[in-house]
């Protein structure tokens, strides 16, 4: 679009221009004066002394996207808006489109014409975009034989066994060897793991009576070098093993990397059928769970020569032989900090799996202890012990090596309780008492419940009680009980001043709840929810009372709510819906308190 050349035509009484390949039809937008520029593949409005925008025309046709305010349009000379038809019918061929035929007006064949243009772009992107998956999936081969064996022998292989008399026999899944165990001699069981005796290969026992088929999933992932670089492609493996049958496996890639271009391909049917593959996911979230699994290391180095991956250790890692390696993290943060490295080849594997790309947790520095920013010898204690990014964190509070190594892991595990637990005993025997097994979590809440019911917190009994979690439902029991006296006893103080709203005719009376307990017990005779209401009510927030029928004063009939001296509401049973409407007498009830009582403690208040 020559967008300085139409910037100079003066707007003036002709409103349709025809510029070379684009149609000019100039309005009034938001006071100013405005041009509407179409062209075959594309469209732009020009507006006096604010530029250009890419805005639709009131939205477009379907009323989406940020509009074009314009006026005008209507007043324009019916030749003119011959002229404008006539060269959108042309140059955009938009005859065939269904909603051409039904516009009458210029403003709606201008909505509709930049609809389709959009259209066009629309169809003409995923031309291009459907171009690009197929490319990318030209450069990669499927899961090789050699693959698919090695991933099905990473899972176990399945014994199913009969018992007849003394003997256990059945077909080993490896060796295919029938073979029967002595149950004298050979005391097998059913999940049992053990070794084939013809073949030695390892196996696990399954008593057939009690489980005949096995299904399970493996994710992998290998690597591969193609002419988009290196390239990760995640593959599942589904293994079924069955009593008397030969063993099944099945693998499947389901999501592809590329990691030099950043470009990633998911299959939107997850293995089921044939794969749909795509560049953003099942509904278009990229869904797919992706980046743990099993590497592969068949042909790795060679795939990672030549590559920024080639120093990433990313070798090293899949000789671990983790079923769930985070790969994808661990090559995004060597990407983002190549000292990665070092901690994979120092045989860091925790603290590997627990650091993020995207967060700043590494230092710079040239030796191991400077880049976890840690001493020499707690270095030593790092390695030598496998310390996750938590461990190293202690550490670095601790730059003398005072902890010990029971009371660093001690302090992991206490996690966010750590500083409420330290309120009441050192972080030594807060590592003991952990170290049995006690979840820190409860632990700290009990703890703060025992403060709260004014248990002794010197008692050692009390600090670190044997049954936890018994201890901790027991406390939480007090704890209901004293908050519920302190709600009662609120309300008891303020009882009194209820007596105001005293009040009965020949039909009905007030009756001022004698508990919190009567108002849920209120509640759950008459369907409705003021049992609810019971902690505002403690608190003076809102009060409640009971409309009872004379000489039935114990039975449950209406209950009232007042709030600032208003009458809030009065409810029935069913809160008077299911065929239960309020009485009429009941309504004259209530406008009669109003008047006598409400109005009196307004006049008062």
């Amino acid at each position: 679009m020559r967008k300085k050349e139409i910037e100079r035509i003066p707007f003036g009484e002709q409103k349709v221009h025809i510029h070379k390949d684009t149609l000019l039809i100039d309005v009034v937008s938001e006071g100013k004066n405005a041009r509407i520029c179409i062209r075959k593949t594309e469209f732009a409005n020009f507006v006096e002394s604010k530029g250009w925008n890419k805005r639709m025309l009131g939205g477009g046709y379907y009323g989406y996207g940020p509009g074009l305010t314009a006026s005008g349009l209507d007043l324009i000379k019916e030749d003119e808006v011959e002229v404008a038809t006539e060269f959108i019918e042309k140059k955009l061929l938009i005859k065939s489109c269904y909603y051409w035929s039904r516009t009458q007006s210029l403003e709606r064949k201008l909505e509709v014409a930049q609809d389709y243009i959009n259209e066009l772009k629309r169809q003409v992107k995923e031309k291009n975009r459907k171009k690009r998956i197929d490319d990318h999936l030209k450069a990669i081969k499927g899961p090789s034989d050699k693959l698919k064996k090695w991933a099905a022998n990473q899972m176990p292989s399945y014994f199913f066994y009969r018992t007849k008399g003394k003997k256990s026999s059945g077909i080993c899944p490896v060796c295919k060897e029938t073979v029967t165990f002595d149950r004298k001699t050979a005391k097998i069981q059913h999940n049992q793991q053990g070794k084939c005796p013809a073949c030695g290969k390892e196996i696990v026992f399954k008593a057939a009576g009690r489980q005949k088929r096995i299904e399970e999933k493996l994710k992998t992932v290998r690597f591969s070098k193609t002419k988009y670089g290196l390239t990760a492609i995640e593959s599942v493996t589904v293994k079924r093993s069955c009593e008397g049958r030969e063993i099944w496996s099945d693998t499947k890639d389901l999501y592809i990397k590329f990691l030099q271009e950043g470009f990633e391909l998911y299959d939107d049917y997850q293995g089921e059928g044939t794969a749909y593959w795509s560049d953003s996911g099942r509904y278009g979230m990229g869904s797919y769970p992706h980046g743990n699994a099993l590497i592969y290391k068949g042909g790795l180095k060679q795939s990672i020569k030549g590559t920024p991956f080639e120093h990433s250790g990313i070798d090293v890692v899949a000789s671990w032989g983790f079923k769930k390696e985070p790969w994808l993290d661990i090559l995004s943060l060597y990407k983002t900090n190549p000292d990665t490295e070092k901690i994979i080849k120092a045989g860091m594997k925790k603290l590997v799996r627990t650091m993020y790309p995207w967060e700043r947790f590494l230092n710079k520095g040239e030796k191991l202890n400077e880049i976890l920013g840690v001493t020499r010898k707690n270095m030593r204690i790092a390695r030598d012990n496998d310390f996750s990014k938590k461990e190293i964190q202690i550490l670095r509070g601790d730059p003398d090596g005072k902890l010990s190594l029971d009371e660093i892991q001690g302090m992991v595990k206490a996690g966010m309780y750590l500083e409420a637990l330290k309120k009441y005993t050192t972080i030594k025997k807060i590592c003991t008492y952990l170290k049995k097994g006690h979840d820190p979590g409860e632990w700290a809440d009990y703890l703060r419940m025992a403060k709260q019911l004014g248990y002794d917190m010197h008692s050692k009994a009390v600090l670190f009680p044997k049954g936890l979690t018994a201890l901790h439902d027991k406390v939480a029991k007090e704890m209901k009980v004293m908050k519920s006296v302190e709600k009662e006893q609120k309300y008891q103080n303020r009882k009194a001043d209820l007596k105001k709203y005293l009040f009965k005719t020949s039909k009905y009376t007030i009756v001022i709840p004698e508990s919190l307990e009567a108002i849920v017990t209120e509640g759950q005779e008459l369907h409705h929810c003021v049992g609810t209401y019971v902690e505002s009510v403690a608190e003076g927030r809102t009060n409640i009372l009971f409309i009872r029928e004379i000489g039935k004063e114990d039975v449950p009939y209406y209950t009232m709510e007042i709030r600032d001296e208003r009458i809030v509401q009065y409810r029935g049973a069913y809160n008077n819906k299911h065929g239960n409407p309020v009485p009429k007498s009941m309504k004259q009830f209530v406008k009669l308190f109003e008047q006598k009582m409400i109005r009196k403690q307004r006049k008062a208040a």
